[in-house]
């Protein structure tokens, strides 16, 4: 019988899969050893996400973050850092919740989708996860700014 656990892993897998693919990018599920674009060892990610054959994310995806080894993954991010063009993103149960794993730039937050996004911010900090940390960030800072600026010609 398949557990719960699996079931939402499996269910948080799907909706980031096709939101990737709705923007245009191939999307690798589960993939082999051999369809990575570069070694890395024995860590096989739950996605391949490529915008090109140069360019794109391995992402992991789990159902909580306080299930996160993040020695682990911040290993792998290192691992993958080094090939340009490509980085790693770990997704988790909190980030599906949210239903903001992308967000596209000429789109306004609301302020309760800000306020959300600053804490996924803030516990990405907590795990030691800086990168995800800084993007998480990063759209706030830009709903801002576009927030402000079509207030400013409104």
């Amino acid at each position: 019988m398949v557990s719960q656990l699996a079931l939402r892993h499996d269910s948080i897998k799907s909706m980031a899969a096709e939101r990737y693919k709705q923007q245009g990018f191939e999307v690798i599920v589960e993939p082999d050893i051999q369809e990575l674009p570069f070694d890395l060892g024995k860590y096989c990610p739950d996605l391949l996400v490529k915008k090109s054959e140069s360019e794109g994310y391995i992402i992991e995806v789990k159902t909580s973050v306080s299930r996160t080894s993040v020695e682990r993954y911040r290993e792998i991010s290192d691992m993958v850092s080094q090939h340009k063009g490509w980085r790693f993103l770990l997704i988790t149960g909190e980030d599906a919740v949210s239903d903001e794993i992308t967000i596209k730039a000429e789109e306004l937050l609301s302020w309760e989708q800000i306020f959300k996004q600053k804490e996924q911010g803030e516990r990405f900090i907590s795990v030691g996860e800086v990168g995800n940390a800084f993007l998480s960030l990063w759209l706030i800072l830009e709903a801002l700014i576009t927030c402000t600026r079509k207030a400013n010609y409104q």
